[in-house]
């Protein structure tokens, strides 16, 4: 007696030899035979009952599709999820070469597994998004005796489209504020190339409010009057701390920047990567000093 038929597709092999792993002990235990066909690019697999032996088990048909229906929720996520994604990226952004297609798949996956935007840890969004395959793969096979995996997927598993083109979207934004950033970069490095530097050494003395301080190599505090004209900017245009920064450095264009912490958060924080990012090797860590202590430390107790 036939209890289930699935077709698939595509990952012929990989589908077909996770089947094969998690049913083996399965079909021994409830004494099932399959079938195995193949018609052009369709695999298909054929599991029956075999009738002429006694059973111990009771409605052995929902049992196995149970058994079925879980392995198969897996795959859908494993597999067809990542899937979904490569086909739309091939179809929506076309223009795109090869790494950029890369890296909008390789950010959306990330997406989906955190899954931080709609507040899922990693464990929690699986099991939910199973869950929910789950339900409606028994609610089919409750009155199907077979399945294609693809067509499921894309006429019952709406849901999951709707989530996969969500961090598509995400993703895509990731990657046009990467590209914009990395461009804003390199006209900031045009600038500095650009100046003559007016310092050989700069000792950023940065703390965790965002306030610093800016001193020379002979640790001698450079008057901030010399950058009146970028002072007015910020001023004018509602700038922080963060810009005044930046601009100063690239205003001074020196050899050598210190950077003094105040803090791990101070060290991590948005203004320094962008700073090693149009720098880049003339930036130098200090991991402690007296200047530290004097300075920072100081400013801490007033």
């Amino acid at each position: 007696m036939a209890i289930i038929s699935i077709s698939f597709n595509d990952n012929l092999t990989q589908i077909n030899n996770i089947l094969n792993e998690r049913l083996c002990s399965v079909e021994r235990e409830y004494n099932i035979g399959k079938e195995m066909k193949e018609y052009g690019n369709i695999l298909f697999l054929k599991y029956n009952l075999n009738e002429d032996k006694n059973h111990k088990y009771k409605n052995i048909n929902n049992l196995f599709k149970h058994c079925v229906a879980n392995i198969l929720s897996d795959i859908i996520l494993d597999l067809y999820q990542e899937k979904m994604i490569e086909s739309t990226v091939e179809e929506k952004y076309y223009y795109l070469d090869s790494d950029e297609k890369k890296q909008i798949i390789d950010n959306a996956l990330k997406i989906l597994k955190n899954k931080s935007n709609i507040f899922y840890e990693d464990i929690e969004y699986r099991v939910s998004q199973k869950s929910r395959i789950m339900k409606v793969l028994l609610e089919y096979l409750e009155n199907n005796d077979e399945i294609n995996v693809e067509g499921f997927v894309n006429f019952r598993l709406k849901f999951l489209k709707n989530y996969v083109y969500s961090a598509l979207d995400s993703a895509m934004e990731e990657f046009i504020a990467d590209r914009e950033y990395r461009e804003f970069i390199k006209i900031l490095q045009y600038f500095v190339e650009m100046q003559e530097p007016k310092y050989f050494v700069v000792n950023v003395f940065l703390k965790e409010d965002g306030k610093y301080q800016l001193f020379d190599e002979k640790m001698k505090k450079i008057n901030s009057d010399a950058f009146e004209e970028i002072t007015q900017d910020i001023i004018e245009y509602n700038m922080d701390y963060d810009d005044l920064l930046i601009s100063s450095l690239i205003t001074m264009a020196p050899e050598k920047i210190v950077m003094h912490w105040d803090s791990e958060n101070s060290k991590n924080s948005n203004v320094i990567n962008i700073i090693k990012g149009i720098f880049k090797d003339k930036i130098l860590e200090c991991n402690g000093c007296p200047y530290c202590n004097a300075i920072i430390h100081k400013n801490h107790r007033k």
